[in-house]
């Protein structure tokens, strides 16, 4: 071996060397030198770690780099000639660029990003925030809950408007915590709260939640941000799918200053599409749920509709007072050989029937003392009543009831199957008059 060509192999060991132990203290600090994510119609973004030898940084933050596919096996290919002492010829070397980064402090536990200019349009910015959790438990962050996210720069408004844009397009269901960031990304970029509002009412509130018993059930940190947002003008009309599907009314606890019109307009698209599956039920002589049968469409959604009580709240005066007719219509019938006594808990379809009232805001006092006289038809006297309906009224209205109740003898009325007949016409009724000329809707 020639001197020159001994000079070169020591060299190249040297610089071998030096990148093993770069590479070494690189894998200490980040947990992963690469991971993905899906992106837009199957897009595969591929994220790599953000350090240089030329670029120190404090081990308390990750940097990692958004490139594409050929930029991710070019860095693979170099590190195999480093460790071998080489680099790239240069005849093969690339001008890549990352079309983004993201940065993760986890001393002060924000994660941050940008998109690089040129790749506004592509949606990755949206994509990122919707992932930013999901990014944060791949890299081993177990206090993920605790991180804040921020927007390195000063991105455009046009970027978020793409975001809700793409959002308010999407048929593709998403978790609550992603639309809180997606939110919060628009805020943070001085999107008005309307056209936020907006954009998920186009998209239906097409929003994913685990269940318990059946119940939509969301972690108290994100129903609780979702609230802080403070967004109006969102539609009951908006959340019809949850509706219909889970037969469960309590995504109506997104809403504020609900537009009565947009309810009642709901009411009636649920009515209308139980009265339609009633009627195909029984052309083809299927099983018909027992209260459907038994009591009719409207009486089927307030003894088997959770929290269908948020829903009566907001709709007009006049359907309120057709709902309110025929819930107190039918409360002599449930358990009439009253195998569940009171003393120690009701049956189920009084207990939702009173809690409909109560939240429907229908539970006064006249509604009390109703509801009192169909209890005597059970055979229960006022303190055992008392003892479950007070639960479900506000005291002051009880104490009136109560007054009123003392003052002279009350009887059970006549049961009468024209009292349910009665509200039904009057429901017909009322929709009919509900009739827009132009639209056939309110």
């Amino acid at each position: 071996m020639n001197k020159k060509t001994e000079v070169k192999e020591v060299k190249r060991e040297e610089v071998a060397q030096k990148w093993e132990e770069y590479y070494e203290w690189i894998q200490s600090i980040y947990p992963l030198r690469t991971f993905e994510i899906e992106g837009e119609n199957g897009e595969i973004l591929i994220f790599h770690h953000g350090f240089s030898p030329k670029v120190p940084s404090e081990q308390t933050t990750l940097h990692y780099s958004l490139i594409d596919k050929e930029y991710s096996e070019y860095l693979e290919e170099l590190m195999k000639l480093r460790l071998q002492g080489e680099d790239l010829p240069e005849n093969n070397k690339k001008a890549y660029k990352a079309k983004g980064f993201i940065s993760i402090n986890r001393n002060e536990k924000y994660f941050s990003f940008a998109i690089n200019k040129g790749y506004e349009g592509n949606n990755y910015d949206r994509i990122i925030y919707e992932n930013y959790r999901n990014i944060l438990e791949m890299l081993g962050i177990e206090d993920k809950e605790q991180y804040d996210v921020k927007i390195f720069g000063n991105p455009k408004a046009e970027n978020a408007n793409q975001i809700l844009l793409s959002f308010s397009k999407s048929k593709d269901p998403i978790r609550l915590d992603r639309l809180n960031a997606i939110i919060a990304y628009a805020i943070e970029l001085n999107i008005p709260i309307s056209e936020i509002a907006n954009a998920i009412n186009k998209n239906e509130f097409n929003v994913k939640y685990s269940t318990n018993n059946g119940i939509p059930h969301f972690k108290k940190y994100d129903f609780e941000r979702f609230k802080s947002f403070g967004i109006k003008g969102l539609r009951a009309s908006c959340m019809h799918n949850h509706f219909i599907r889970n037969r469960n009314f309590s995504f109506m606890k997104f809403l504020d200053d609900v537009d009565k019109d947009d309810a009642t307009l709901e009411f009636r698209r649920i009515y209308e599409a139980i009265k339609e599956e009633h009627q195909r039920m029984k052309n083809e002589g299927t099983e018909i749920p027992d209260n459907l049968e038994k009591f009719g469409e409207l009486e089927y959604i307030i003894l088997d509709w959770e929290y269908c009580g948020l829903l009566f709240k907001n709709v007009i005066p006049e359907i309120k007072e057709i709902i309110k007719k025929q819930a107190i219509s039918v409360f002599d019938k449930f358990d009439p050989e009253r195998m569940e006594e009171w003393s120690y808990h009701m049956d189920r379809n009084s207990t939702q029937t009173l809690k409909m009232l109560r939240d429907a805001g229908l539970m006064d006092k006249n509604a009390y003392i109703e509801l009192y006289q169909k209890a005597l038809n059970r055979g229960y006297n006022l303190k055992k009543f008392d003892y479950v309906a007070r639960k479900f009224i506000d005291d002051e209205e009880r104490r009136a009831a109560l007054e009123e109740i003392n003052q002279k003898p009350y009887l059970p009325p006549e049961i009468s199957q024209k009292t349910q007949e009665l509200a039904g016409n009057l429901l017909e009724k009322a929709f009919i008059d509900l009739e827009d000329p132009d639209s056939g809707e309110r």
